[in-house]
């Protein structure tokens, strides 16, 4: 059933030969033309100065604190653990599933040949979490039907003078590929300008530098690899290889303290003064620590779903989740949401009402006691009957039980036979 939408293939005119469908190439003359700009894409801070002389974190630096890297994980993995299907628009936000169309088998099983759906999206989730931005390869048939996804290592956006898109980038082999703007999946976060991206991390990038300052001092603390300092020797000549004989036996002496347990042996008119940060440095940094309360709140993630319970869970854990899914994931998702449409959906399916949008039932599942409840007010109701309740929990019929619903608690029936 889904042959035609994993591989299709445009019949050459010429022997019959299955050819892969390419796009077409972008033209010299249109790349030359005239008044275009190009956006940059890459992940960049905001040239602040910071203690320690550190002006901005890289995406690779953040991911190594285990708050940035749970926010993204938990938010991204959230994402692409749940349907990411096409529905069409019917009435006020009412939206119901299109079955069968062909995005939905690349957003939920292969949307190329050896990967599964959940592993691309996962991805194209994460990059877009902690850098803004990502991107993807849409290729369609000659008819301009999409038939695969595959994810892009990175790219960079040129806009030209008619308006068209084009993008340099980097294929899933290393390859470098020219690709048209309706071959791109561009997911960007933060854009005030509609393209240019800006991720949480470098909107804040004074606050992330100086927290990251913190958690380095704290980790050299700890390693005793602070020995840094000025030697006062007693006694030096003025020739340049005395200097350099002195200068080559502190660092000998200092690297073998180091090595030996942080003692520096000097001679008896010599002094050494260790230049650490001051008392008022340290107690800024204590004040500026890397607290995973500021970078779930940069993500929007609860403080619970961080295994921080400390604030306590509002209500039950389904409305926690309920809470989650309002606040957090539909916050990020709509980026996702919003790109996936416009990328992988015609103009003439989108003016038909046809959107593509994530299924976040999954998340809400309610725990057993939560259910059994919930059925015991639904069969007493009435509206339900009893096997229709165990059907609901996943209980076996029971034969010849009544296929009335119960009456209410507060009312009674006659009770006769049912046939």
């Amino acid at each position: 059933m889904f042959e035609r939408w994993k591989r299709r293939r445009v019949v050459a005119a010429s022997d019959g030969e299955d050819v892969a469908r390419t796009e077409p190439p972008v033209m010299r003359e249109a790349a030359r033309a005239s008044s275009s700009v190009s956006l940059d894409t890459g992940f960049e801070g905001r040239g602040f100065r910071v203690i320690g002389g550190r002006s901005a974190v890289s995406a690779e630096e953040a991911e190594r604190y285990a708050a940035v890297y749970s926010c993204c994980n938990i938010i991204a993995g959230d994402m692409a653990k749940v349907p990411l299907r096409v529905v069409e628009k019917l009435g006020d936000n009412n939206f119901v599933p299109v079955d069968f169309h062909a995005v939905n088998y690349l957003l939920n099983v292969e949307p190329f040949d050896g990967v599964h759906a959940a592993g691309l999206r996962y991805a194209l989730n994460y990059d877009y979490l902690l850098r803004g931005v990502s991107y993807a390869h849409v290729v369609r048939d000659g008819g301009g039907e999409v038939v695969s996804i595959a994810a892009l290592q990175g790219a960079s956006l040129r806009m030209l003078a008619d308006g068209a898109r084009i993008y340099d980038a980097t294929d899933y082999l290393g390859r470098s590929v020219r690709l048209a703007g309706r071959s791109v999946l561009h997911m960007r976060y933060g854009a005030r300008d509609m393209w240019t991206h800006r991720s949480p991390l470098s909107v804040a990038a004074a606050t992330v530098a100086l927290a990251a300052d913190g958690h380095d001092a704290a980790a050299r603390s700890a390693s005793g690899d602070t020995l840094k300092g000025v030697a006062k020797v007693g006694y030096m000549e003025s020739d340049a290889e005395e200097f350099e004989r002195l200068d080559k036996r502190f660092r000998q002496s200092a690297k073998a303290a180091r090595e030996k347990g942080q003692i520096l042996v000097i001679g008896p008119d010599d002094d050494f003064k260790p230049l650490n940060m001051s008392a008022a440095d340290m107690e800024l940094l204590s004040t500026r620590k890397w607290d995973a309360k500021e970078i779930a709140s940069m993500f929007r993630v609860p403080l619970w779903k961080l295994q921080d319970t400390q604030g306590g869970l509002k209500g039950a854990g389904q409305q926690a989740a309920i809470d989650y899914s309002g606040d957090c994931l539909s916050h990020w998702a709509s980026g996702v949401e919003g790109a996936s449409t416009m990328s992988l959906l015609t103009r003439e399916e989108r003016e038909r009402g046809l959107r593509i949008k994530h299924d976040w039932t999954a998340l809400l599942e309610p725990t057993t006691k939560e259910a059994y409840e919930a059925v015991n007010i639904a069969v007493g109701g009435p509206f339900m009957t009893v096997n229709e309740g165990r059907a609901m929990v996943g209980l076996n019929q029971i034969a010849g039980a009544d296929p009335r619903p119960y009456p209410p608690p507060n009312m009674t029936r006659e009770e006769k036979p049912h046939e």
